[in-house]
């Protein structure tokens, strides 16, 4: 458990480093909550964390990638959760407060661990989220980023998960 637990925050932290000399429009780390949807409990939901970066396409049009995790032990068993997204993302208009929309496609993978290596299993599935939210500062600069994202299984069947999640920019 611990493990998969390092091995999803060294996953941020590199994301974190990388984004900074990427010279993207924007790298980003984010916080926040994690709360499941429908036939999921709601003794799943957690804390989330989440870094990567923006580059932008054109002016108000940018195009990414997101890693995000999130770990939760219910009784005797622990849930890891790492998700592995690519974005886009509209923006309103420049300055600096740019409100935006946008989605993304990509891997989401969960592990459920009883403390026995053989009883672990892992799940992978292709999925989307949508998101939209508000970026307070120039691109680019040290700013604020507020969020919410909806996170949909590969058979848009409903919603997993809403993350309502707050960072910072630059």
């Amino acid at each position: 458990m611990r493990k998969l637990s390092v091995i999803g925050l060294l996953a941020v932290a590199l994301v974190i480093l990388s984004a900074s000399a990427s010279m993207g429009g924007d790298a980003f780390l984010k916080g926040g909550y994690k709360q499941f949807r429908k036939e999921h409990d709601s003794e799943f939901n957690t804390w989330i964390i989440s870094g990567g970066s923006d580059y932008k396409l054109i002016p108000y049009i940018s195009l990414g990638f997101e890693i995000q995790y999130s770990h939760k032990k219910v009784e005797e068993q622990s849930f890891n959760w790492l998700n592995l997204y690519l974005n886009a993302k509209a923006y309103a208009y420049g300055g600096s407060v740019r409100p935006y929309i946008g989605g993304g496609v990509g891997l989401q993978t969960a592990t459920k661990w009883t403390g026995e290596l053989e009883e672990t299993t892992f799940a992978k599935d292709v999925g989307y989220q949508l998101l939209g939210g508000v970026a307070i500062g120039p691109p680019g600069a040290l700013g604020l980023v507020l969020e919410a994202q909806l996170q949909l299984p590969k058979d848009l069947d409903g919603i997993t998960a809403i993350h309502f999640m707050a960072g910072i920019t630059w």
